[in-house]
């Protein structure tokens, strides 16, 4: 696809966006630093009520992030239950939390904001943890920069469409996009975008998420993701009991094996014993 026709279907999905989804919720935006990354941790792959509901319960049960710091992935997970990802997102924390302390061995980043934006983004990407999404949400909402924060679903949302490929969701970079939607369009497209992901993997075969990318592109519906047929999903169990019948077989074969040599060896021990028997009444 041309950059000319990848720019303009960038600004029809953005009209499209907002038609669907009226009421998407803007970003927080007086937020330290450390906190617009910590609560990029929980959204990144759930909606915003349950990112809200979620970085809530984190400071309501812990007294500080040292605290969060120290606490188990385990622990994390469990109260973090309400995202689509509790696992990803406690690892995402607890690692970044982690190595933010052992690399200025505090939690304040508002040094950041004071820096050239390109400094600034070399220490987020040194704080192993963050993923390109985080990294993106703090450019946008912390430093109020120029940056849209996409997650995995929406990269696969645009590659139906066209927009994007493979390689740009490996690198995390859509060639232009910036320059198609305005830094003051920035925010609330990322918001948009971000709930068509959300929404996306949900259930991706659904009529609501069709129907929308088909009224952005029509030609895209070759790419939409198929449903399984009833067909293959009653194959795939089949395929499964026949291995499993194989493996129980060939189980029951080596045991009926070992069976079979215990007893030859019983029979061979036998044998020996009764001769040794003979031999010294013969003596």
């Amino acid at each position: 696809m041309s950059a000319a026709a990848r720019a303009s279907l960038t600004k029809k999905l953005y009209r499209t966006l907002k038609k669907a989804y009226p009421r998407v919720r803007m970003p927080v935006k007086d937020r330290p630093v450390l906190e617009h990354l910590l609560y990029a941790c929980c959204l990144e792959n759930s909606s915003s009520s349950d990112a809200n509901s979620a970085y809530t319960r984190l400071q309501s049960l812990y007294c500080d992030w040292n605290e969060v710091r120290v606490t188990t992935v385990s622990e994390l997970t469990e109260e973090l239950s309400m995202l689509n990802d509790p696992g990803e997102a406690a690892v995402r924390i607890k690692k970044g939390l982690h190595n933010i302390f052992e690399t200025i061995y505090k939690f304040d980043l508002e040094h950041l904001t004071k820096q050239k934006l390109s400094q600034s983004m070399s220490d987020l990407k040194s704080w192993r943890g963050f993923t390109d999404y985080g990294i993106n949400y703090v450019v946008q909402n912390g430093l109020e920069s120029h940056s849209i924060p996409i997650n995995g679903a929406a990269f696969d949302a645009l590659i139906v469409l066209g927009i994007a490929t493979e390689a740009n969701k490996k690198a995390h970079k859509i060639p232009g996009l910036e320059r198609t939607i305005a830094k003051n369009q920035g925010v609330e497209f990322g918001a948009l975008l971000h709930q068509l992901g959300v929404d996306f993997a949900s259930n991706p075969y659904g009529k609501k998420v069709r129907e929308l990318l088909l009224s952005v592109d029509k030609k895209c519906e070759p790419n939409l993701p198929q449903k399984p047929s009833a067909k293959d999903e009653a194959e795939e169990p089949v395929s499964k009991k026949k291995t499993s019948t194989k493996k129980k077989a060939a189980t029951k074969k080596t045991v009926a094996k070992k069976k079979t040599t215990k007893k030859a060896t019983a029979k061979k021990t036998t044998k020996k014993a009764a001769a040794k028997k003979s031999t010294k009444k013969k003596g």
